[in-house]
C-alpha cells in the first residue's frame, strides 16, 4: 500500500543523475489534498441534505444556487438560506463561477465526473452518476453512514 522503497529507488536514481529535490513537494501536495477533500466533503453532505437523498441534474442545483426569498425591506431579493450554505460550501474553484451561467453548469458537469465514486471523509460521502432524464446527467449523493450509525448505501428513493 506504499511506495517508500519506490520512491527511495527512483529518488537516488535520480540524484545520482543529477536531479535532486524529487518528491520534495510531497508534505505540500498532500495538505492541499486535504484541504480539497475537507471542502467536498463538507459540499457533498450538504448536497445530500438539499436534495434529501434524491438524484439532481446540474440544472436543479444551478437553480439551488439561485433561489430568493421574499423581497427585504430595500425592496430586492436575496438569497435564500439554503442558497447561501450551498456557495459557502462550494469548493473554491466551482464557486469562483457559480454566478456564470454556462461556465458553470460545465465546470460542475466536469468537476462531479472527475469526483465521481471519489470517497471523502469518515462517512465515505461521495457523488456518483444516477441515470439520464430528459438527456441530463443525474447526480446522487450516497454516503456509508445513516442515522443512528448503521453502516450502508443510502439511496434516493
Amino acid at each position: 500500500g506504499s511506495f517508500e522503497c519506490w520512491s527511495a529507488a527512483i529518488g537516488g536514481v535520480l540524484e545520482y543523475a543529477g536531479i535532486v529535490g524529487f518528491l520534495g513537494n510531497a508534505s505540500e501536495a498532500r495538505d492541499e489534498g486535504d484541504a480539497e477533500a475537507g471542502e467536498w466533503e463538507q459540499f457533498l453532505q450538504l448536497l445530500e441534505e438539499q436534495f434529501c437523498g434524491r438524484p439532481f441534474t446540474i440544472s436543479d442545483l444551478t437553480k439551488k444556487l439561485g433561489e430568493r426569498m421574499a423581497p427585504t425591506f430595500g425592496g430586492g431579493l436575496e438569497l435564500s438560506e439554503a442558497a447561501e450554505e450551498l456557495r459557502r460550501a462550494m469548493p473554491g474553484y466551482l464557486a469562483e463561477v457559480a454566478d456564470r451561467q454556462g461556465f458553470f453548469q460545465r465546470r460542475a458537469g466536469k468537476l462531479f465526473a472527475e469526483h465521481c465514486g471519489r470517497r471523502f471523509g469518515e462517512t465515505q460521502v461521495h457523488i456518483r452518476r444516477d441515470g439520464i432524464s430528459h438527456h441530463a446527467q443525474l447526480w446522487s449523493v450516497g454516503s456509508n453512514e445513516v442515522a443512528g450509525g448503521v453502516k450502508g448505501e443510502l439511496r434516493g428513493s
